[in-house]
């Protein structure tokens, strides 16, 4: 059996959200692997089916099948090796799920003393055991040594900046043990820090529901019942996605949120009004408020009058207003506001039932839980029925709302095409060129504002997804090439007002001019932390207001307090323009300038930012101008740009002069760029626009990165020569050497470990080790550690952290480079190009 394939099919049942579908297809393909005696296959398999059986419920059937993973791995000799211990601890976690605790925790003592052996105390592994024996002292009731558990895996988790999905999943398993401990302020803590990595990484799967439901928890307990139904909702939503709805986890949120809701009825049916609490805002969110309204009323005259409709409607709360935003208060109740809700349908829907619809929606109550709806002229299109397209084009524009569907009509009939499902990325980089570049345009011209308005609020039902789609595309936020002309934009004008302007016009003392700047500083700056949060900026008047809260984004002060953007904003816009605040101004505007100059580095958007932010903006045009290049050229962005690269490097080449003559290998250009591009099309779009933004400014700069590259390479060649110009090259520290040595040793075990597989493809490429380096005969190992030595800090710390990312995934970037390379020339695979061997040696650069 090609199981490969199989799990590629597994993955996509998962991401398409079949789960009915997945027990039969693991049953079916077990069945034919025990036919083949596919004993790999059958291992595999079986864990795969015992955690799928264990997150849907069905413990027997999950328990019933560890015992043949385990009799699978005796089969084939396993015993007392890391896959061994690996399915033990699936075992020990079904027996778990299970109920079955004394035999759960005799699986886990099986698995300690293996890993205890195999692994380095601070190995992953160790973190993922005390993970899941911390849930089995849960169930014992011994809460006390599920948290040390807990604490010994969190130890471990938080040092490793490539295991943040581990540490939000640690943070999730504290909070609710500490809830049990009584321990609330700690878990309020590990709950929020749960939540806040999951959704920066983007992980919404039922850890993040787990890490929900704990705050969720906290608020009730904290009679914050509004905050506690949301929580929970989110909770139970991913529960939904991930598992379906018939699952104990689904049932428990639902008899939660049941209780909550009725919490919340109590709190405001005793007087049958909205009560405002002491800090003016209302006990009940006007969102909150509409959801309800909905599940009142509307939901019940959909399902009687148009139930042949019902799932054709999609309804909710998006749009205008402060209420949309979250961000109603007493004073939002004047006007356009109230119990209401909005019906999207498609143009066919309408043409059917829209205007019935509309009628149904007219009669329903005015007023619900003493708040009357107020409709002004400005508000008319905050409730009631809608055309999905015309409610977008209503906000955003016709422009923009055209180009997603022309790019979602092609997408549409890309997929019919695809054996797998198109990424995000993809979703914009394979469309037709122009409409892309137009699409472009559309972002740049369409307002901020209406952007945010378009994916705030709640969609409470949507069967047929088509006003999910528009929103989620646009909850993609910006194509990467207007995010970062946008970024130079705030950039810029940050700093001539804040950085430049504010303190000049001072001096002169022109008061209002200072203080004008010092306005425009202020706003630029919001402005800047909502694009490096990607959040689109509500209103002028809201940006204060939803200004992202990161935690990465602070600064500490003399004492070592944390400052955050807030705080120093909140301080600018108090500290009057006079000679006495000068220098307290000043210093806190470069606060801030040096928190989002840390940020730009931190998200690899600027090699080595400065402080004085408006110097950061050619570099964010240049990238921003090479990526509308590559979609121009209506082709995968990580393509073009390879391709770009590839010529950079062939006009440095071409430049460089050898002591024995212009070599060969200058004037081909076919081969140059297969190869050059073949090692490129494996690396993320941010090295790639990183090195190419490098390269050609150190090129015009008069550094030729190529040609230091093959001076680096003869200290194995040419040594003698080599010590002739050695000190004439930039200088390598021993950290940086060190660096370079340990991803040149994962390397070449990989090229090692490809020869092995393909020993005809890897004798037709370089020969790997430095130590069979000869003059005319550069081996992988040394042109590979000279390439390195050429990059810069940044870029070797992007590409080690790559290099990581593929070891940790069990991925082979020589075999990754290999693959591209025998596609360039013809063959299928590698199989294939290994077999008909191409008669002659792969060319070499």
């Amino acid at each position: 059996m090609d199981l490969k394939k199989v799990m590629r099919d597994l993955d996509t049942l998962y991401e398409e959200e079949r789960v009915g579908e997945i027990g039969t297809f693991l049953e079916e393909h077990i069945t034919e692997a025990e036919r083949e005696n596919a004993q790999e296959g059958m291992l595999t398999l079986y864990n795969e089916i015992v955690g799928y059986y264990r997150e849907t419920g069905q413990y027997d059937k999950s328990v019933a099948n560890c015992y043949k993973a385990i009799a699978v791995m005796d089969e084939m000799g396993l015993q007392g090796t890391l896959p061994y211990a690996t399915t033990l601890l699936n075992v020990a976690n079904a027996h778990r799920a299970a109920g079955l605790l004394e035999e759960s925790m005799g699986f886990y003592n099986r698995v300690l003393p293996i890993y205890q052996e195999k692994l380095l105390p601070d190995d992953m592994n160790f973190a993922g055991f005390y993970n899941n024996k911390s849930l089995l002292y849960q169930e014992m009731g011994d809460f006390q040594a599920a948290k040390e558990q807990l604490t010994k895996a969190l130890q471990i988790v938080e040092k490793k900046e490539a295991s943040r999905f581990e540490t939000a999943v640690t943070h999730a398993n504290l909070a609710n043990t500490c809830i049990e401990l009584s321990e609330y302020k700690e878990a309020m803590e590990h709950a929020k820090d749960a939540i806040r990595i999951f959704e920066e990484i983007g992980v919404d799967d039922a850890h993040y529901s787990a890490a929900l439901s704990a705050l969720g928890s906290l608020y009730y307990m904290d009679k914050n019942y509004g905050e506690a139904c949301n929580v929970m909702e989110k909770g139970r939503a991913c529960i939904a996605k991930y598992l379906g709805t018939d699952n104990v986890q689904y049932q428990r949120l639902t008899e939660n949120i049941a209780v909550i809701r009725a919490k919340l009825e109590a709190e405001v049916s005793g007087k049958n009004m909205l009560v405002i609490g002491e800090n003016g805002m209302p006990k009940i969110a006007g969102l909150e408020l509409c959801r309800r309204y909905y599940e009142k009323y509307g939901k019940t005259m959909i399902a009687e009058k148009f139930s042949a409709y019902e799932g054709r409607i999609a309804v909710g709360l998006v749009g205008k207003g402060s209420d949309c935003f979250g961000f109603d208060d007493a004073q939002s109740m004047d006007h356009d506001f109230g119990p209401r809700f909005m019906l999207w349908v498609t143009k066919e829907t309408y043409e059917q039932i829209g205007e019935e619809l509309q009628k149904a929606y007219n009669a329903l109550p005015m007023s619900y839980m003493g708040i009357e709806r107020k409709v002004s002229s400005h508000g008319k299109d905050r409730g009631g029925v809608m055309i999905i397209e015309e409610f977008y084009q209503s906000i955003l524009g016709s422009d923009l709302t055209e180009q997603l569907n022309r790019i979602e009509s092609f997408n549409q009939k890309e997929q019919q095409n695809q054996k797998e499902p198109l990424n995000q990325e993809e979703s914009f980089n394979r469309s037709e060129g122009k409409e892309n570049f137009n699409t472009i345009k559309c972002w740049l011209t369409t307002q901020e504002y209406a952007l945010a308005a378009v994916v705030n609020g709640e969609v409470f039902r949507d069967d047929e997804g088509i006003f999910t789609n528009y929103r989620n595309r646009l909850l993609m936020y910006y194509p990467k090439v207007v995010w970062y002309r946008k970024i130079a934009q705030s950039c810029a004008l940050f700093s001539q007002n804040g950085q430049y302007n504010l303190l000049r016009m001072r001096k002169r003392d022109q008061l209002v001019a200072a203080e004008l700047a010092k306005a425009e500083c202020i706003k630029h700056a919001m402005k800047l932390c909502y694009l490096l949060n990607k959040v689109y900026c509500p209103h002028d008047k809201w940006l204060f207001r939803g200004l992202p809260n990161n935690p990465d984004m602070v600064i500490a002060d003399e004492e070592g307090n944390t400052i955050t953007v807030a705080a120093l904003l909140d301080k600018i816009c108090l500290l009057p323009v006079t000679k006495e605040y000068e220098n307290e101004l000043g210093m806190a505007v470069e606060q801030l300038a040096v928190i989002f100059a840390n940020e730009l580095e931190r998200q690899n958007i600027i090699g080595k930012s400065d402080t004085y932010l408006d110097a950061n903006t050619n570099e964010l045009l240049a990238k921003s101008d090479v990526l509308l290049t590559a979609i121009t050229a209506n082709t995968p962005v990580i393509k073009a740009l390879s391709l770009s690269i590839a010529k950079a490097e062939f006009q440095a080449f071409d430049k460089v002069k050898n002591e024995g003559g212009r070599a060969s290998c200058q004037n081909d250009w076919p081969t140059f760029k297969v190869m050059r591009m073949s090692q490129y099309m494996t690396w993320t779009e941010d090295m790639l626009l990183q090195y190419l933004y490098e390269f050609q400014t150190n090129f015009a700069q008069g550094r030729n990165m190529i040609e230091e590259k093959y001076a680096r390479m003869m200290a194995s060649t040419s040594p003698m020569e080599y010590a002739r110009f050695a000190d004439q090259l930039p200088h390598l520290s021993k950290e940086k050497k060190a660096i370079i040595e340990e991803i040149v040793d994962l390397q070449v075990n990989w090229m090692e470990a490809f020869a092995k597989e393909y020993p005809i493809l890897a004798g037709n490429a370089r020969i790997i080790h430095t130590r069979d380096d000869m003059p005319d005969d550069t081996s992988y190992e040394t042109y590979l550690r000279g390439e390195l030595s050429t990059y810069s800090d940044k870029m070797l710390n992007m590409y080690g952290r790559y290099i990581v990312s593929h070891a940790k995934e069990g991925k082979n970037v020589a075999q990754e480079i290999m693959e591209n390379t025998i596609h360039f020339y013809g063959y299928k695979d590698l199989a294939e190009a290994e077999q008909n061997e191409a008669g002659e040696k792969m060319p070499r650069i």
